[in-house]
C-alpha cells in the first residue's frame, strides 16, 4: 500500500456507525494500526451486512486467528 498515513486519515473520517463504509474503514484502520480489535469489529460489521467474503478475507489477510 505504501500510503498508510493517508489511508488512516481517510478511514478515520469514514468510520460512521451503521453505514456501508464502516467495516471497510475499520479494516483499513486495523491494518494501519495493526490493531486486532479494530479488525474484529470490521469482521462483525461485515457479517452483520451479509458481506461474508469480506469478513473471511479480513482474517485471512491479517493472519489473525478466526474468532
Amino acid at each position: 500500500m505504501g500510503h498508510l498515513d493517508q489511508a488512516e486519515e481517510d478511514a478515520t473520517r469514514l468510520v460512521q456507525p451503521d453505514t456501508f463504509l464502516e467495516p471497510f474503514a475499520l479494516r483499513t484502520l486495523g491494518f494501519a494500526r495493526q490493531d486486532e480489535g479494530l479488525l474484529a469489529r470490521a469482521v462483525e460489521r461485515f457479517e452483520a451486512l451479509g458481506l461474508l467474503w469480506h469478513a473471511s478475507r479480513t482474517w485471512a489477510v491479517s493472519g489473525a486467528p478466526l474468532s
